[in-house]
């Protein structure tokens, strides 16, 4: 998919398909998961069963993927990327996983499809145009009892900071649940903040990050006032 196919409305989502994505994947390809990924990634694992649908938004080369079908057996394991090098990675390095170039604005997948829609770090790079049409793709994909998993930063507060490999371009810290959390819909299942560096909580909100996973329930939401 190039940045022609996506439509307007995003220019660090275009810049991202349109080569930036293979420049951060150059720098960051790696094969290793930070411990603290993994440590993120046990606690979602367990709101995964087999057979069930995992879909990772912005997934490099596949290596959070395929941790996930380690951990939990006979998962099915998609993923979205914006770097065609990434992609081309991620079916090489492991072809049991169905990896598409594209961005998390429009997913290709349909209607209730997804058990777990997983942002693994990339929401902070996401145009602020495109917020909410991101937010409203991973719940239209997502099936009613499902889960949401984010792992991103946790400031007190929103916060931008230019991206220093791209003029014009920035990061967005805030809390990415809430988008989720103001429907009724959503409800906090589990969060562990904790250190960008590490496992442990850190005072510092600029250094904090956040793994957040949140379960969907249409009907359970709402109070019924039938009587």
């Amino acid at each position: 998919m190039s940045a022609s196919d996506t439509g307007g409305g995003g220019p660090q989502r275009d810049a991202f398909l349109g080569g930036e994505g293979d420049r951060w994947f150059a720098r960051n390809d790696s094969q290793d998961i930070a411990p603290y990924m993994r440590s993120a990634l046990d606690s979602i694992s367990r709101f995964l069963h087999p057979g069930q649908h995992v879909l990772e938004i912005g997934c490099a080369n596949g290596r959070n993927l395929a941790y996930l079908a380690q951990a939990r057996a006979g998962l099915n394991c998609s993923g979205v990327e914006p770097s065609a090098a990434a992609v081309t990675a991620a079916r090489q390095l492991y072809p049991s996983l169905r990896v598409e170039q594209g961005s998390a604005d429009r997913l290709p997948y349909a209607n209730g499809s997804v058990d777990l829609v997983f942002f693994g770090f990339c929401l902070y790079l996401v145009d602020r145009e495109l917020v909410l049409a991101v937010v409203a793709e991973a719940d239209r994909v997502l099936r009613d009892g499902g889960f949401i998993a984010i792992v991103d930063f946790d400031p007190v507060s929103p916060r931008r900071r230019a991206y220093r490999h791209l003029p014009g371009v920035f990061s967005y810290k805030m809390d990415y649940s809430r988008p989720f959390l103001a429907s009724a819909h959503y409800s906090l299942a589990h969060k562990h903040s904790y250190s960008h560096a590490g496992s442990d909580f850190h005072p510092q909100p600029s250094e904090r990050v956040a793994t957040t996973v949140l379960h969907k329930s249409v009907a359970a939401g709402y109070v019924d006032e039938s009587d």
